[in-house]
Formats: structure tokens, sequence, C-alpha cells
């Protein structure tokens, strides 16, 4: 599974690329495919879809700070940090693509 990472209170957290996010995510933040699409176009993340968007993934994560110590945090260490990290998690969650990168392609042409 694919992850983005995140740091709250010096702790990293792997948060996951995953289906069970979506739900929350639409009911706290809007729909990410929406949301996605309007940063294709250069739109960007309010600072509240921001924190609340880095408060699903990091729950997911297994962080078990609470929603205002995380909205704190996000407020503290600079929110601007953040912002790239809940635009990669939501994006990351609309697109496809491996976990780890593929080294399944052959040389064409040439035998071990």
């Amino acid at each position: 599974m694919r992850t983005v990472n995140v740091t709250l209170r010096g702790q990293v957290y792997a948060m996951p690329v995953s289906f069970a996010a979506i739900p929350e995510l639409a009911d706290k933040v809007g729909d990410p495919f929406k949301l996605a699409a309007g940063m294709t176009r250069g739109e960007m993340l309010t600072l509240a879809q921001t924190i609340e968007t880095v408060i699903v993934g990091a729950r997911l994560a297994g962080c078990q700070l609470e929603r205002d110590d995380i909205g704190q945090e996000i407020i503290d260490a600079g929110a601007q940090d953040y912002l790239a990290v809940a635009s990669r998690y939501l994006i990351d969650v609309v697109s496809g693509g491996p976990a780890i990168p593929s080294s399944s392609k052959k040389k064409q042409g040439k035998r071990p």
C-alpha cells in the first residue's frame, strides 16, 4: 500500500493511501476527485481542508493525538508545509500507482 508521510510532534506517520480514507475525506473536506481536479487547475486547499485532510490520514496511520492537538501542531509548525502533504495525499488517493515501482521490465533481446 502506498503512503504519504506526515510528521506531527516529531513522530512520522505513514498515512495510508486507501479506500478507507475516502468516506471521511468526502465528509470532512469534500469530494477527493473534485479537490484533486481543482489542484491540477491551480486551486489550493483551504487551511481547514489542509488540517482535516492531515487529521484523516494521520488517524488512519495510527496517530492518537487529539484532533485539536493535530490542528494546533499544524499551525505551530507552519501550515504551508502541511498544505503540500495534504495535497499529495488527496492526489494519491485518487491516482493509481504501485506502492513500490515495478522492476519487472526486461531488457528486450537480452537473456539473463
